[in-house]
């Protein structure tokens, strides 16, 4: 999945279910170094940048906005070069020395802060900082730049995965799965853990995707014959006494991205033929 398998290592804490967390928080410079760090070592050298249309598809399908999108927005390709593997080489930036001063700031950022201002000069004239703040400064800087558009795209995917309630970004920073995510999840991650990466598929576990993400799914997810039923359970508040309901139509997602690929490649065509024919 090109969803999951960016966001979702079986090695850190992001699988916990929501405690605490506000909407004004943002994620840790050092979860986001993790979950970087664990996609390069596990799948950097497999996971290739979806083709334009692919990834112009999944944002709009993801979209949880309402308003109209001009065509620009709406036909964006993909920022990164499609089928490059733009996590191949994250691991050899965040090693275990840049790790470890990210961890730190991490768990102690009120005695970092109290540091630093316990070595601001009386007067007003200002001092060079110290090598300390120069490094965590240039940590966080390297941790945005790699999750940026321009590199790997994981900010702006953890963004989504918040807007759509699937994520929860504590007061911490850390990441963690918003109580009811399974609810959330988008049909286009429903098909590819049918086709690709669900428990009875991936069986050595090839795409790194944590078996509690895996077994939540499936057991409230059942496809049937025209497309995902979501199964409820005692402690779903927002389900009727009716219990399950079909959430997703096949027929209905595939007419869908039919649609979008006309009318993107009829968008891709036109433009192509504005830039090099002048019409």
């Amino acid at each position: 999945s090109k969803l999951f398998k960016q966001i979702v290592p079986a090695t850190i804490p992001i699988t916990a279910i929501e405690k605490q967390s506000t909407s004004r928080a943002t994620p840790s410079p050092y979860f986001i170094a993790e979950i970087l760090k664990h996609v390069s070592e596990t799948h950097g050298h497999l996971f290739q940048e979806p083709s334009h249309a692919d990834f112009a598809w999944q944002q709009r399908h993801r979209s949880t906005l309402t308003s109209p999108l001009s065509k620009e927005v709406m036909f964006r390709g993909n920022p990164r070069t499609p089928g490059s593997l733009s996590f191949e080489n994250i691991r050899f930036v965040l090693n275990e020395e840049r790790m470890s001063r990210l961890r730190d700031a991490w768990q102690c950022p009120h005695q970092k802060i109290t540091q630093q201002l316990s070595r601001q000069p009386s007067s007003s004239q200002q001092q060079p900082a110290d090598r300390d703040t120069i490094e965590r400064l240039n940590d966080e800087w390297v941790v945005t730049q790699l999750s940026s558009d321009a590199v790997t795209g994981l900010r702006h995917e953890i963004n989504v995965l918040v807007s759509l309630g699937i994520l929860s970004i504590q007061a911490n920073g850390k990441l963690v799965l918003k109580q009811g995510w399974e609810r959330r999840t988008p049909h286009i991650v429903l098909n590819e853990m049918r086709d690709s990466w669900g428990p009875e598929l991936d069986i050595h576990n090839l795409f790194c995707i944590d078996d509690r993400i895996k077994f939540s799914l499936e057991s409230r997810w059942e496809h049937v014959e025209v497309g995902w039923r979501f199964t409820s359970s005692p402690e779903d508040s927002m389900f009727d006494d009716d219990g399950d309901e079909l959430v997703f139509d096949d027929e209905e997602y595939q007419l869908r991205e039919q649609i979008f690929t006309e009318n993107y490649t009829n968008w891709v065509s036109e433009k192509s033929g504005m830039g090099e024919f002048g019409v």
